[in-house]
């Protein structure tokens, strides 16, 4: 992938004499790779994830029909 910050560049490349496509974001790994090299909306993306499974946890945790015992085995 090639990260530009400034004016597009418009590189051909080729495997096999086949062009390869030119796009503007790649997942790798788990993690959006934008053309750019801009992390934030990467960052934003994966804050609202953690949030969303945290807020999970708590309801989990606190929920009355779990005792306490079981509370400090799953951690």
């Amino acid at each position: 992938m090639i990260f530009d910050t400034g004016r597009p560049t418009h590189y051909n490349f080729y495997i096999y004499y086949k062009r390869i496509e030119i796009v503007e974001s790649f997942k790798y790994l788990g993690i959006q790779l934008y053309r750019n090299g801009n992390w934030n909306r990467m960052q934003k993306y994966k804050a609202q994830h953690a949030s969303f499974w945290l807020h999970n946890l708590f309801v989990i945790m606190n929920n009355d029909r779990i005792t306490y015992i079981t509370k400090n085995a799953t951690l």
